[in-house]
């Protein structure tokens, strides 16, 4: 019962305040702020051409991501990887390199830029070795909360290869 005389009150009141500010008589006008001039605008559009302004800059910012791969069970040929974001919360360029037989693969990753509040990146890893349809593996990570750190991290990656996996998947066992 008290929850609808709580709403019933609350609408009372708002059908009281705006009349009322309807109601003002033409001396009784509230104070307007004054609006600046329209030449003001095209003075700001030079000064943005010779500085640098917040807007320009931030195409420009982002962090930097070392992303080292461990792919195991690569064939003899290697694979070749791709890199791309896994969600919408982070932006970057997409990145394809060969990784060789070894399965080591260090990619450098600038202009990370987060999106989410989380500061969660994701990775799409992608890995396309000859015979075996792509695999994509899903790789996230919790950034540093300091956005203005010169310093770049580093994640390790560990993955198994396309081939690996089709081996194991004929022999009936499962790859977790």
């Amino acid at each position: 019962m008290r929850v609808w005389s709580k709403m019933a009150l609350a609408l009372a009141a708002g059908a009281w305040i705006i009349p009322a500010s309807l109601c003002l008589a033409e001396g009784d006008e509230p104070a307007t702020t004054p609006t600046p001039p329209k030449a003001e605008k095209p003075a700001e559009a030079p000064a943005a051409e010779g500085r640098k302004t917040e807007d320009s800059e931030s195409p420009g910012k982002g962090r930097t991501v070392e992303l080292q791969l461990a792919i195991g069970g690569l064939t003899e040929a290697g694979c070749d990887v791709e890199v791309k974001p896994g969600n919408a919360a982070c932006r970057f360029k997409k990145q394809s390199s060969h990784v060789s037989s070894e399965g080591k693969l260090k990619l450098v990753i600038r202009d990370v830029e987060l999106r989410g509040v989380d500061r969660n990146c994701t990775f799409a890893i992608i890995l396309r070795e000859k015979g075996q349809p792509p695999k994509t593996v899903y790789r996230g990570f919790r950034m540093a909360a300091d956005s203005k750190s010169e310093r770049s991290e580093s994640f390790t990656c560990f993955m198994s290869s396309p081939s690996k996996v089709a081996v194991l998947a004929r022999e009936g066992r499962v790859v977790r």
